[in-house]
């Protein structure tokens, strides 16, 4: 059984761990936009918008849904705290490079900003 333990970081945003009984099985990281920003990643500068940072997944639990368990605890806690919005940065749904694809977050709502990086990923937003 796996089970969601979030880390607060004072000041900076939330941490999600899905952790079994030996090791942890994957990660979300979820910062607010303006430290997003100072980190380099894309924000839309939607005031009190969050940003997904990382989500990474272990590869011994790879297609076992942690990363839909992990993106469905985000959405929970944007509801819980009234945050206006999550976004983060993906590769197109057509495209594979390793990168975190936007059909784990398509499926959960997230759509398309028409803002892109210079390498081509996408800015999905929710809602």
């Amino acid at each position: 059984a796996l089970e969601a333990v979030g880390l607060a970081q004072p000041g900076q945003g939330p941490a999600f761990v899905l952790a079994g009984k030996i090791a942890p099985a994957g990660m979300i990281e979820v910062l607010p936009g303006p430290l997003a920003r100072k980190l380099g990643f894309v924000w839309s500068g939607r005031p009190g918008t969050r940003v997904i940072t990382c989500l990474t997944v272990r590869t011994e639990y790879a297609g076992r849904g942690i990363g839909k368990r992990l993106v469905e605890t985000v959405i929970a806690q944007m509801t819980k705290e009234a945050w206006p919005g999550v976004e983060v940065l993906a590769t197109p749904a057509a495209e594979k490079d390793g990168w975190q694809s936007a059909r784990v977050y398509q499926k959960h709502g997230f759509r398309e900003t028409g803002i892109r990086n210079p390498q081509g990923r996408e800015l999905l937003t929710l809602p």
